[in-house]
């Protein structure tokens, strides 16, 4: 049962930790966005004011952080649901063992 407990205060832990990540990634995503919208302002053609979007180095450098701030959620979604999936695991074999324990100790008492 300690170790059931253990279980759901890390995944407690990494919910937190990734509600967090998930904000993160919302900023990031909202300055890459006005990075995007400053440089196109410039009143150059579409074709060239996206060609300068993409190597201004304000936007490089606000992608590289959306990026990183997205795999960084995507790394502690799946160390969640992992440990989730341990918890889960834990939860059937207590659940499993609570409900035989009286029978199978009795048999295994009697049995030759």
């Amino acid at each position: 049962m300690e170790h059931f407990s253990k279980q759901l205060a890390w995944q407690n832990f990494f919910a937190t930790q990734v509600a967090q990540a998930e904000v993160d990634e919302a900023e990031a995503e909202a300055h890459l966005k006005t990075q995007e919208a400053i440089v196109m302002l410039n009143g150059k053609k579409v074709t060239e004011a996206r060609a300068e979007r993409d190597v201004d180095s304000n936007v490089v450098a606000a992608r590289n952080l959306y990026l990183v701030s997205r795999a960084k959620r995507k790394m502690l979604q799946v160390t969640m649901e992992n440990r989730e999936r341990c918890a889960n695991l834990i939860s059937r074999e207590l659940t499993r063992r609570v409900g035989r324990e009286g029978n199978q100790r009795r048999s295994d008492r009697w049995t030759p």
